[in-house]
């Protein structure tokens, strides 16, 4: 018996040495793969401290690529505009030319009696406006003129406003940024409040129209306009060119169509583009009128139920020193005639975009 359990005894022994063995052979396979790891580890830090300078370099080196090539567009733009200040005076001087030589051929020759020549002005190209504008608005002048070559809507009044180039010019900031012509200036000169005529409270777009006649130097009036377009079927659809006949708050609705058609009536070309926030700046720092359509709360407030659609004019765009895209300043005729100049940052109006089509006219300031 005793034998028997020495060799018990003797195997539990020889279990637990090998089992020891195991142990070693564990934590020594471990131990190497700790060493491994560790190696890992510190070339890993070495790799990350070597790449970190060049990440931090080639970082520096894009944003001032980047810069770089904002500043050669701004002064790409710049450039272009004075190039197209510079046709606008020539063809001034041009004008002034021919029409001297109208007025000498008009004078008594010299020991001939009359003159032969016929007394007409070379070309038929714009004539530049001398005296105020339709009207005796005091907008008028040079920055309006009526293009003899252009070819009227089928209800035209006969005269277009239409300019070869925009006479509005920058102005910079003392952060570097820059305002389109003066903003506030031009406010005073339109219409912030709608409603106006009985039974059309409706009529933001119409007045729209007011303030981009207005821009163009013809002195438009809301009652004008409404009766214009209440009164006069569509050249599409059915109905008129505004709603009617509906509650006083609907009445006097447009839409782009029907604003584009009112406005070659009152002698404005214009044309349908897409309402993004770069198409918007191009089209207001070429000096021509620009319509939006908005959802009014997500413009005022952030947040829409999708129904409240409006109409604004945009009037000025403020850009930063590298030409980027900050705000725009609209007239808003649902201001109640407090605001005609109020300003709203891209974000805001590009939130605040309906997605339906604005409207662009020719250069007319």
């Amino acid at each position: 018996m005793a034998e028997q359990i020495r060799a018990e005894i003797s195997k539990i022994l020889e279990f637990n040495a090998a089992l020891n063995r195991t142990i070693a052979q564990i934590d020594s396979v471990i131990s190497d793969y700790e060493i491994q790891i560790q190696g890992t580890k510190e070339k890993l830090a070495e790799i990350s401290a070597a790449s970190l300078p060049a990440e931090r370099i080639y970082s520096d080196f894009l944003c001032e690529v980047s810069a770089y090539k904002k500043e050669m567009e701004s002064l790409r733009q710049d450039y272009i505009n004075l190039i197209r200040k510079s046709s606008y005076i020539l063809t001034q001087y041009a004008e002034l030319l021919g029409r001297s030589a109208a007025v000498t051929a008009q004078l008594p020759a010299t020991g001939t009696g009359a003159a032969t020549g016929t007394g007409t002005a070379a070309g038929t190209g714009a004539v530049i406006g001398t005296g105020a504008a339709p009207g005796g608005h005091p907008d008028g002048g040079a920055a309006n003129q009526r293009t003899e070559g252009a070819a009227p809507g089928p209800e035209s009044r006969g005269h277009m406003y239409e300019l070869p180039v925009t006479k509005q010019t920058w102005i910079t900031n003392p952060d570097g940024s820059r305002v389109f012509n003066t903003p506030e200036e031009t406010g005073r000169k339109l219409d912030s409040r709608q409603g106006k005529e009985n039974g059309y409270l409706g009529t933001c777009g119409l007045v729209s129209c007011v303030n981009i006649l207005r821009l163009a130097g013809y002195p438009a009036t809301e009652g004008e306009v409404v009766r214009y377009a209440s009164s006069t079927p569509a050249g599409f659809g059915t109905g008129k060119l505004c709603t009617t006949n509906s509650f006083p708050e609907n009445n006097g609705g447009t839409s782009a169509k029907g604003r584009q058609q009112i406005l070659r009536h009152f002698g404005i070309q214009s044309e349908l583009k897409d309402a993004t926030i770069r198409n918007l700046s191009d089209a207001v720092c070429e000096g021509r009128g620009v319509i939006i359509s908005v959802y009014a709360g997500m413009l005022y407030y952030g947040w829409s139920n999708y129904r409240d659609l409006h109409a604004v004019t945009v009037t000025s765009v403020k850009k930063d020193r590298h030409g980027n895209v900050l705000g725009f300043y609209v007239c808003d005729s649902g201001t109640g005639g407090t605001d005609s100049s109020r300003y709203y940052t891209a974000a805001q109006i590009e939130n605040a975009l309906s997605g339906r089509q604005m409207n662009v006219t020719s250069i007319i300031r």
